[in-house]
């Protein structure tokens, strides 16, 4: 015979308990796993992977972008400045050299090299603009915008424009002549013009809730090229003066800035995704960029000759001793003013103008349906669209 025993307050089977409950128990979970099983675990969902703040990551990108270019400015440059004998020793410059440009900068003029005037902002312009250029038109960048069917010369004309100001950048700062500053405002005011009619188009095809196409894109394109020629035979004609080019560039920077603002946050975006992981960062950094390089351009127009006056007093003093600056300050300071502050400019300036290129390439992409943008590194951020299957 069988009997049956019955237990009273007998516990129903426990289920597994899961290791964790709470994000600081996940954060032991990662501190005490062992290297070779972390990812184990992190593809059995037993530990949720990391969120990466996408500004962030894009800022660090930029980082080494900069570093990149500094890097290889200092390159560049250290034939040419060990050429010269001292940091403020005149040689003897190239006669055949007119110095006509209605600009100057801090770097003093024919030190290092009689056929170079500013090796620094020279070597600055061929590693900064140049690269960028050639990346967005051929490297990987390109492959969104220049293959059928997305097949869009909008941004060719920015980038070979990007390509034109490093060009008369690098002569400008070579020869210091009128001729080479023409060669390279002008194609500023040409990036400028084709960045606002991008931003304007985007703007009237989000309004008016089209696929990336507007009845009026036509209109405003025939209406920016013939504000480019004018800006163009106004510039020619007052080219001794720099403020008609300073008002020019202002108003093509004003519309290209309201216009960000508003594709960022007036423009309504099917996916969120997109708006915060791609559209907001790349916002974001192509405004740092453009504070940054505003520091570094005001800053080398107000003090630098105040600073390098101050440091060539002290030399030429008969006992050498520093009147206002003193210690090793008074060395990095008028050196950093002499040789740094354009270099950051024009690395600043370079990576704003193709950040700003990737974000009117994201936004126009997602509008025409490219796929799903996200953001790479390949020298520089620049923004690959993934195709979406359909369920």
């Amino acid at each position: 015979m069988y009997f049956r025993v019955e237990i009273e307050n007998e516990e129903p089977p426990r289920k597994p308990a899961k290791f964790y409950h709470t994000p600081t128990d996940v954060n032991y979970q990662r501190i005490f796993t062992l290297p070779w099983n972390a990812q184990k675990l992190v593809n059995q969902n037993t530990i949720p992977r990391r969120q990466t703040n996408p500004t962030l990551k894009l800022l660090w990108g930029c980082l080494a972008t900069f570093i990149l270019m500094v890097a290889a400015s200092a390159i560049i440059a250290t034939p040419i400045l060990f050429h010269g004998q001292s940091l403020f020793h005149q040689t003897e410059k190239n006669a055949s050299i007119d110095v006509s440009s209605s600009i100057n900068f801090c770097e003093i003029d024919f030190v290092d090299h009689p056929w170079v005037a500013e090796p620094a902002n020279t070597a600055s312009s061929l590693a900064s603009y140049i690269p960028l250029a050639l990346l967005g038109l051929y490297g990987p960048p390109s492959i969104e915008w220049r293959l059928p069917p997305n097949h869009n010369r909008r941004f060719r004309m920015s980038y070979i424009s990007l390509l034109a100001i490093g060009i008369g950048s690098t002569l400008l700062h070579a020869l210091l002549t009128g001729l080479a500053q023409g060669g390279d405002e002008l194609p500023m005011l040409w990036f400028m013009a084709s960045l606002s009619f991008i931003c304007l188009d985007l703007i009237l095809c989000g309004l008016k809730k089209t696929k990336g196409t507007s009845v009026n894109s036509k209109k405003l394109q025939w209406l920016f090229s013939v504000s480019a020629l004018g800006a163009t035979l106004v510039y020619l004609l007052c080219r001794e003066n720099f403020l008609p080019f300073y008002i020019m560039f202002i108003a093509y920077s004003w519309i290209t800035l309201i216009s960000l603002i508003m594709i960022s946050f007036v423009l309504e975006w099917k996916d969120i995704t997109f708006k915060t992981t791609v559209l907001l960062p790349l916002a974001i950094c192509t405004s740092l960029h453009a504070i940054f390089g505003l520091i570094s351009w005001t800053s080398e127009m107000l003090f630098c000759n105040t600073i390098i006056s101050q440091y060539q007093n002290q030399q030429e003093s008969v006992h050498g001793t520093p009147n206002t600056l003193d210690g090793i300050t008074h060395v990095l300071l008028p050196w950093f003013f002499n040789r740094g502050v354009h270099l950051c400019w024009h690395c600043s300036s370079a990576l704003l103008a193709f950040l700003g290129i990737q974000t009117l390439l994201a936004a126009k992409g997602t509008q025409l349906g490219w796929g799903e943008a996200h953001i790479r590194w390949w020298g520089a951020p620049y923004v690959s669209f993934q195709k979406v299957k359909n369920q």
